[in-house]
């Protein structure tokens, strides 16, 4: 698989702008936090023209994403033209005119040093571990090397520190993923799991290719299990998009995959550790008593019981078939069983 890093500056500025509407529940609010914090508190007229956007990007979804993501500032606005309503496209227009001067602000700096941290990552994809890692990654998901080219949307993340990661997303489409990335030290561990992030994404898009998600699908229905996960879980999630998720992160970062490759990050002793274990257990425990609780702890207590399907998965050289899902399907199932149900 070939990779393509972009930087590009509209496809941070729409980021920014999207991001601090908070349109949607993946939106970052601590980077929010560390931009205004730069450049001062929202003025009552970005306010307004941020909640206008906000309505826009909830009626379009992440289609408005693409069109900033992968074309130049030309094609942007007469490609916006022809998908949004004359009403709209002149509010998108104002909500990047009126945060242009606060963007270019932080742009200027942050700019400089995205093109420093694609280096890195670009010095990563040649190193043998981690291409063995991908090659993996393929057999699972088509029991072949793929010789698709994948571009990679870069982001500008303010975070920096320990613990601090690169985050990502593959909502555009099957040749896009986008890559946050934060302030990353050479040969440490949150180098390592941000690789894991971008192998994620690809997950996601091989998912999406091989049409396995009518399979989880097809499972779904077999099993006769609601379509919907509990509502104390946030986000609210659809089966199928949990049992995705789950199947994939049991991959990369915390899973199998990383455990195998990675030399700094060791899911076992960081994600899974004696203290960790403990509070993913409570965590459940409370999920069962009806208490809020987070999708994403109780899929960590379930990659953790997963560990030994997976590993055998992938020693055997099997790719993802109806059968593991139905395995993985059925041992979610089971662990919740005594609560009375996992769904709606």
């Amino acid at each position: 698989m070939k990779f393509k890093f972009i930087v590009s500056k509209w496809a941070n500025f729409y980021f920014f702008v999207s991001n601090l509407s908070e349109w949607h529940f993946s939106c970052r609010k601590d980077y929010n936090l560390m931009w205004l914090k730069e450049t001062g508190p929202l003025t009552e007229k970005e306010l307004i023209s941020l909640n206008e956007l906000k309505k826009i990007l909830l009626k379009y979804g992440f289609v408005l994403a693409k069109i900033f993501y992968i074309y130049n500032e030309k094609e942007i606005w007469q490609k916006l033209k022809k998908n949004v309503k004359k009403s709209e496209f002149e509010k998108i227009k104002l909500a990047f005119k009126i945060l242009e001067i606060r963007f270019e602000s932080i742009w200027k700096k942050s700019g400089k040093q995205l093109n420093k941290r694609v280096k890195l990552f670009k010095l990563l994809l040649n190193k043998t571990e981690y291409q063995d890692l991908l090659n993996n990654l393929y057999l699972f998901f088509n029991n072949k090397k793929l010789n698709d080219k994948i571009n990679i949307i870069t982001i500008a993340s303010p975070l920096s520190g320990e613990a601090i990661t690169a985050a990502g997303g593959a909502n555009i489409d099957d040749k896009h993923i986008t890559l946050e990335i934060p302030d990353l030290k050479i040969n440490s561990w949150e180098l390592e799991y941000s690789f894991g992030i971008i192998a994620h994404e690809i997950a996601h898009i091989l998912f999406k290719k091989l049409n396995d998600i009518k399979i989880i699908n097809k499972v779904i229905s077999e099993l006769k299990a609601p379509k919907k996960m509990p509502k104390n879980l946030i986000p609210k999630q659809s089966t199928m998009e949990f049992m995705i998720e789950l199947i994939i992160e049991s991959l990369v970062p915390l899973g199998y995959l990383s455990k195998k490759y990675f030399k700094k990050f060791d899911p076992i002793k960081i994600s899974f550790s004696k203290s960790n274990l403990k509070v993913l257990a409570e965590n459940f425990l409370n999920y069962k008593q009806n208490k809020l609780s987070s999708t994403h702890r109780l899929r960590k207590f379930l990659i953790w019981q997963l560990y030994p399907l997976i590993i055998y998965q992938i020693e055997s050289k099997k790719n993802l078939d109806k059968d593991f899902i139905k395995k993985t399907i059925c041992f979610v199932l089971n662990t919740i069983k005594n609560k009375g149900s996992l769904f709606i």
